[in-house]
């Protein structure tokens, strides 16, 4: 699936994550090889992280800003 990366990137320990409009695409580190990509919507509003960082494990936070509750909000999105 073609798929635009627009927005912000990271290295985790064992990825890399290339985020798009609603899209995480999850690449294997050492190998290069692609893993899957998850898409990430509330309510069919699809929404793009505003900042993306590590621990320097496999998790990996993120902040979405939602317009209709006019509030920013954390995840964590934890990779195998």
């Amino acid at each position: 699936q073609k798929a635009s990366a627009s927005g912000p990137s990271v290295v985790t320990q064992d990825y890399v994550v290339f985020t798009g409009r609603g899209l995480f695409r999850i690449f294997n580190k050492k190998t290069g090889a692609a893993v899957g990509d998850i898409t990430y919507q509330i309510d069919d509003q699809v929404y793009t992280p505003d900042a993306i960082t590590t621990d320097g494990t496999n998790h990996v936070y993120f902040t979405i800003y939602n317009r209709k509750q006019n509030v920013q909000h954390l995840y964590r999105l934890d990779l195998p």
